[in-house]
Parts: C-alpha cells; structure tokens; sequence
C-alpha cells in the first residue's frame, strides 16, 4: 500500500471514529444541564477554599452571574470580599462597582471610592473607568475633567470599549462635568436556546465591527440565564 493510500485509509477511519463519537457528546452535552459549567463552578469553589484568591474572585463572578451555581448577589459580594483581603485587585475593582451600583449591598460612594481607586491604580481598566465617571459626575471626589480624561485615557490604553466612547465625548463637549444625566431607560431581549447552545452564547465575548456588542455577552453588557434556555442581556 502507498503512503498516499495509507493517508487516505488514516482518515477514513477518523472520520468514522468521529461520527461515532460526535453524536454521544452532543447528546450528553444537552441532557446534562450546565455540568460543566457547574463542573468549572465546584474547581473553582475547592481551589476558592484552599486559599486561591483568583479563584476566589471567580466564584464572585459565578454566583453573581448564576453560572453553575444558583445566582446570589450576596454570596457574590462575600467572596469578592474574600478575594479583596486576599490581594486580588480585580475582585476589589468589583466589589466597589457592586458599591457604586447597589448590587448586592447598599448603594455607598464612600465604601466604593477607595476599592474603586486602589483598583485603578492597580491598572485594572474597569476600575479606571469607573474612577473616571466618579470624577465626570463628582461622586465622593471633587468633579475635574482633567482627572476623568485621565481615567478614562488609561482605561482605554488597557481595552476599555467604554471608556473610549466616554472619553470622545467628553472632549468634544457632549459631557458637562460635574452634572448627572439621567440614565436611559433599559432594555433587554429575549432569545430561547437550547441549553448546550445557550452556554456556548454565554461564554463568548461578543463583539460587532470590533466593538463590544450590546445585545450579546460582552464587556458592556450584563447578560442572565433563565428558564427554559433562555438568556437576557442588559
């Protein structure tokens, strides 16, 4: 037999193998809900308790998005805290969003300032845009366009999306420093998927014309899974 056909009878019998095997991983994948994710979810919580502040920090985010665990704002606030005394800077960079928005615990500038800007200068991009709007709006710092240009011009220096759009509009004059816009109202969409696909929308982070997206999970949105396969992004 020639090498050409020894190749050829290799990858015959892959392709065989593969669709022999390809249809019992799909179906595992949409019979078991969420395993792997709550499989990631149990890693991450043994490691969070063997003193890993990393994962720590992503057994925050798990609980706070509802990924392989029951979604709980609270439990997501404890570990991030964890997480924080533990030196991790972008769990301290979460916990004063948390702070700032009222997610979890109660709305307090003065508990998120600190955690914001120890975060920011930390280099963490989230926290420096953050910093940036506290400075834009005056919240428990003194309003200056010259420090939120600042937050923000380092944000985007570390791939922050939005603080790039902040910061034009902030130098072209859409922004007036020092006074509040009311937020717009917010919408959501709903999309059903099965469970296998859901997750896999879930994990990715979006982008259009290599920009965040807004209607699917990215770094400017906020997106929950549902019943029935169902997700909703904010």
């Amino acid at each position: 037999m020639s090498i050409k056909q020894k190749i050829s009878q290799a990858i015959r019998t892959l392709l065989t193998v593969s669709m022999l095997v390809a249809p019992l991983m799909v179906t595992h994948a949409f019979e078991g809900e969420d395993w792997v994710l709550v499989k990631y979810f149990n890693e991450k919580m043994d490691k969070a308790n063997q003193g890993d502040a990393m994962a720590m920090f992503s057994v925050g985010q798990l609980y706070e998005r509802g990924r392989g665990t029951k979604q709980d704002t609270m439990q997501a606030v404890i570990w991030y805290e964890r997480a924080t005394e533990n030196g991790n800077d972008y769990a301290r960079a979460r916990l004063g969003v948390m702070h700032y928005e009222g997610i979890g615990v109660p709305k307090s500038i003065d508990k998120a300032l600190p955690l914001i800007q120890q975060a920011a200068e930390a280099g963490i991009p989230n926290a420096e845009y953050y910093l940036g709007i506290m400075y834009e709006n005056g919240d428990g710092v003194k309003a200056s366009k010259k420090q939120a240009q600042k937050w923000y011009e380092l944000a985007v220096k570390h791939g922050s999306y939005r603080a790039k759009s902040r910061l034009q509009a902030l130098e072209k004059g859409y922004i007036q420093v020092g006074k509040k816009k009311a937020k717009p109202a917010k919408t959501s969409s709903k999309v059903n998927l099965t469970s296998a696909l859901r997750n896999a929308v879930l994990d990715g982070n979006w982008q259009r014309n290599e920009l965040a997206a807004g209607f699917l999970p990215s770094n400017m949105t906020s997106c929950t899974k549902l019943k029935n396969n169902t997700i909703r992004c904010m």
